[in-house]
């Protein structure tokens, strides 16, 4: 029944989809998201590149989605406080992916975002790490949001061990 309500409400979603693909410099897009829009940005990659996109926003509910150019989810990256989503994977075939942009607010208010592109990478062991030791951030900040217990444990644990991928 949830996996229904998902669809559903993923079915009701407005798509802003923008045409021309992110660039492959240094930029910054400005753009404002609310509940029920999601935004679109066509990402050319070749296979195995590392590419880091930043999305700095206020206290808000967020989530970023990157879809494989077979419309397969590659990775979801969420974020429930004030910081900025840090979205970061390595391509597996040459293609056009996508970022999907989310509200996950409850109200009806615009959430401004800037999203930071750089170019894409060469994959290395070093961006691997990285990308490890950033998801494990990101649980952490996720499970810290819940505020109980042993969820606060949890989110320790998970930044000792991204601190100790970084250190290695």
């Amino acid at each position: 029944a949830v996996g229904l309500l998902v669809q559903l409400a993923h079915a009701q979603e407005s798509v802003i989809s923008y045409k021309e693909p992110l660039p492959h410099r240094h930029s910054t897009i400005a753009g404002e998201l609310v509940k029920g829009v999601v935004h679109q940005f066509p990402i050319d990659l070749r296979a195995n590149q590392y590419l880091e996109l930043i999305v700095k926003k206020s206290d808000s509910w967020m989530s970023a989605r990157i879809m494989s150019p077979q419309n397969q989810l590659v990775g979801e990256f969420v974020s429930k406080q004030y910081e900025s989503l840090y979205v970061s994977f390595v391509s597996t075939e040459a293609g056009k992916y996508l970022l999907e942009l989310r509200s996950l607010e409850e109200s009806d208010l615009p959430v401004k975002y800037e999203l930071d592109t750089e170019p894409p990478r060469t994959r290395t062991n070093e961006y691997v790490k990285s990308l490890t030791a950033r998801q494990l951030v990101m649980e952490a900040a996720n499970l810290k949001a819940d505020w109980k217990e042993s969820s606060l444990r949890e989110s320790l644990t998970k930044l000792t061990q991204a601190f100790n991928i970084w250190q290695a």
